[in-house]
């Protein structure tokens, strides 16, 4: 069963009330898992290139941000105990993951690795599931060292959704309000 459904039927079975765009939320868990695996692969497809030793930064990568998505993946889909800061610091992590992998990714795709370019694609597709609504760009191509931390400019807008959340409600902010400010960014 494909993991969307599975996340899908998972949260419909979940036996307390929550508030979460279900949908919104099925997305980014398939999206974590679909790069997961991608990043993965693509990994394994570069130790077997003959130009190994130039595929370092990129196998790095692509493992990082596999570990990275299937841990954001795991984490967006518990709804008990829910903790905001945890959620809000994972999707920031995630979306900057997606967004090197898939810089690294493009520059071998350019030199005909079509293994790198299916990764890039799919990196690509996950930094927008996490950091896009209605086609607004969310993520800044601002060079890295002009972010605001390493971060994207949604990040810094989620950053202070978070903020805003914990101040009205606590440490834990609740998993509804948090997905409701993401999905506005």
């Amino acid at each position: 069963m494909p993991v969307a459904e599975v996340a899908r039927q998972m949260l419909d079975a979940y036996p307390r009330e929550f508030n979460v765009d279900r949908g919104l939320l099925v997305r980014c868990i398939e999206a974590c898992y679909d790069c997961s695996e991608s990043c993965t692969q693509c990994a394994d497809d570069c130790l077997g290139e003959e130009s190994v030793q130039e595929l370092t930064s990129c196998i790095r990568l692509n493992l990082d941000c596999a570990d990275i998505c299937a841990t954001t993946g795991r984490v967006v889909s518990r709804q008990t105990g829910y903790d905001a800061d945890v959620a809000g610091a994972m999707l920031r992590a995630c979306i900057e993951a997606c967004r090197s992998c898939a810089d690294e990714c493009e520059i071998h795709a350019a030199q005909g690795m079509e293994h790198c370019k299916v990764c890039a694609e799919e990196c690509r597709r996950c930094e927008q599931a996490l950091g896009r609504r209605s086609g607004t760009p969310a993520v800044s191509r601002k060079p890295k060292a002009l972010a605001y931390a390493g971060l994207s400019v949604a990040g810094a807008r989620f950053t202070s959704a978070l903020n805003a959340d914990r101040t009205q409600t606590g440490p834990s902010g609740g998993s509804a309000r948090v997905f409701e400010r993401w999905a506005q960014l």
